[in-house]
């Protein structure tokens, strides 16, 4: 399992290697709910506006857009609560997770 650091930017780009390879993160807060779009390394959509929830596979309905992705996206909760928050990232209550998939099984 891989920690994911996002540093809790707003409309931040990331550049990742998962896996093996390389892809962009974007996380987008709208005010409600933070939103993860996952692009390869040459900027193409490969999931867009997906809303991340806590302790559930974020791209699990999206695994044949992604056949490069050897593995699962989560949001791991170290709280109690249920909703996610602007800041959870940034505080460490909400860490974004890369588990590849032997590490699943």
């Amino acid at each position: 399992m891989e920690q994911i650091n996002i540093s809790g930017t707003i409309d931040g780009v990331h550049t990742v290697q998962l896996g093996g390879v390389m892809y962009r993160l974007k996380m987008a807060y709208d005010g409600e709910h933070w939103n993860l779009t996952l692009r390869d390394a040459d900027d193409n959509d490969l999931v867009t506006d997906v809303r991340v929830v806590t302790n559930y596979p974020l791209l699990l309905m999206h695994q044949r857009s992604t056949p490069t992705l050897n593995g699962q996206l989560m949001a791991v909760r170290t709280n109690g609560s249920e909703q996610i928050s602007r800041n959870d990232f940034v505080n460490g209550r909400i860490k974004l997770v890369y588990i590849p998939w032997d590490e699943v099984q």
